[in-house]
């Protein structure tokens, strides 16, 4: 004790204290994640009794109650340390309110301690200066802590309920982005679609919890199911019923990635130490998916994160001057470029397109690889002079740097809102790029190819900022900025499919 504490201890046998001492312990807290408020705290310690009655060592079977309190000041060195009298702990920066006790039995095992309060305090803010531990005054000694029983702080923690109102949304999955659809008396996981199936009536309760209603089948609501077998584990679509008050009612809280929706039910069942979160099979389609009740023990993860999209769907901001339209590709796209300008060493084609790869792959959801089959290929991506290219097909001139043509599928055009307008998402099924060799410097074709190839995966139209790269005349500038991200990757956010 009479060493650092914030050192590394975890070679050490034991911590030895004999009766009417006081000891001290620091932790560094676990990192949890953001939007949580801490619940139950555990401190547990390892105890090791080491008081005898006679000579021989023969165990005298007594029990002791050893006291946990607040550091009140950091550590600060003293000499004589070990033989710090309990009597005294005030004076060596130790609270006198009790935070818990706990009864050390004449058997070496874990002890633990409710330190909800003080911890709790510490991830407000409060400073961190640790433990203060005082053995009784009645003959006791013994050990705690040390190698290979380390001090365990166990924190428990639930995400902040979040702040939704009655209405009709979207519910989409954050891990594989598709929708829960109401698909008669059961509940699917299904591609985007405008239909009914896919809107849902979120009522408060006011009691925290929410009902969630199905806008296709009138009187029928999101129901839980209960118990491990898929059978009993799935989630239904029922008439609301007082017996089933609790498994219809959810609490949704804020997660890392989404919202956690929870049953209520979940503190009802045998499971009780479980949150039972609505999660998504492993097994499927990407299109389709089971929608089930899991067990989950711990932080939730992306597949229990739901995104809800305030029906009708709006964007969040808009990057394209006045144009109507924006794309996406439903699944990554391969990309195949052929050069026909490598005689000229200053046509820097293949590293162009890596750039504007790499750019766009960091920051949206799909992976654009590229193939060296031409017919495998979704992007086709041609460089050469101006007339090759126009023997290619490419419709462009003389002030022509680069040109994107691209193709969709008819039958898919959601619109969207952006404030009081009206906004077309389209769904990209193939595209072409056109980069003219017009011996430019390297910078130049860096932003002329992040150009084309921001068109290819859905960027209709030109910014109107002339600092952006997908402005109309930007020749030199090639690196993305936040506004020309946010304008494609929200559309992504609400229609890509994770792949598997």
């Amino acid at each position: 004790a009479s060493n650092d504490p914030y050192g590394d201890y975890s070679g050490w046998d034991m911590i030895y204290f004999a009766d009417d001492s006081i000891g001290y312990l620091w932790l560094s807290l676990p990192e949890l994640p953001e939007n949580v408020v801490t619940g139950n705290v555990e401190l547990s310690l390892w105890y090791s009794q080491y008081q005898y009655d006679d000579e021989e060592g023969t165990d005298n079977g007594m029990d002791y109650t050893i006291r946990l309190y607040a550091a009140t000041y950091p550590w600060h060195q003293q000499s004589n340390w070990n033989y710090i009298s309990a009597s005294e702990q005030e004076n060596y920066g130790m609270s006198t309110t009790l935070v818990d006790s706990a009864v050390g039995e004449n058997s070496a095992t874990y002890i633990d301690f409710d330190v909800s309060y003080l911890v709790g305090s510490w991830y407000s803010n409060a400073p961190n200066y640790g433990f203060g531990i005082v053995c009784p005054n009645d003959g006791a000694a013994f050990y705690l802590c040390g190698s290979p029983y380390p001090p365990i702080l166990t924190v428990v923690y639930q995400y902040v309920t979040a702040d939704l109102q009655t209405g009709i949304y979207y519910i989409q999955n954050a891990k594989y982005r598709n929708y829960l659809q109401d698909d008669g008396s059961s509940v699917k996981l299904r591609q985007f679609s405008e239909i009914d199936d896919q809107k849902w009536q979120l009522v408060n309760l006011g009691n925290g919890y929410f009902e969630i209603r199905s806008t296709k089948s009138s009187g029928l609501m999101l129901t839980a199911g209960i118990g491990t077998a898929d059978s009993q584990n799935a989630v239904t679509l029922q008439a609301r019923s007082e017996a089933l008050a609790l498994r219809q009612q959810w609490r949704l809280s804020v997660g890392h990635s989404g919202v956690v929706i929870q049953s209520r039910a979940s503190y009802q069942e045998l499971y009780a130490n479980y949150t039972l979160c609505l999660g998504v099979e492993t097994e499927g389609s990407r299109y389709f998916r089971n929608s089930c009740m899991q067990s989950n023990l711990g932080v939730a993860t992306d597949d229990e994160m739901w995104v809800l999209r305030v029906s009708p769907l709006s964007l969040t901001s808009w990057n394209a001057g006045s144009g109507a339209s924006v794309g996406f590709w439903d699944s990554s796209p391969k990309l195949y470029y052929q050069n026909y300008s490598y005689t000229n060493d200053n046509f820097y084609m293949l590293s162009s397109v890596g750039c504007a790869l790499d750019q766009w792959n960091a920051v949206l959801p799909i992976s654009v690889s590229i193939t060296t089959n031409e017919d495998d290929a979704q992007i086709l991506c041609y460089g050469g002079d101006e007339a090759t290219l126009i023997g290619l097909g490419a419709n462009i001139d003389s002030s022509t740097g680069g040109l994107t043509s691209y193709s969709i599928d008819s039958s898919f055009a959601v619109n969207v809102k952006w404030g009081a307008t009206n906004k077309t998402t389209k769904k990209l099924t193939n595209a072409r790029v056109y980069l003219v060799d017009r011996n430019l410097t390297a910078n130049q074709q860096k932003n002329i190819a992040t150009h084309e190839i921001g068109h290819a995966l859905g960027y209709y139209g030109h910014s109107m900022r002339t600092a952006d790269v997908m402005h109309a005349n930007n020749k030199s500038e090639y690196t993305l900025t936040d506004r020309e991200i946010a304008h494609l990757l929200q559309v992504y956010e609400i229609f890509y499919l994770k792949e598997e």
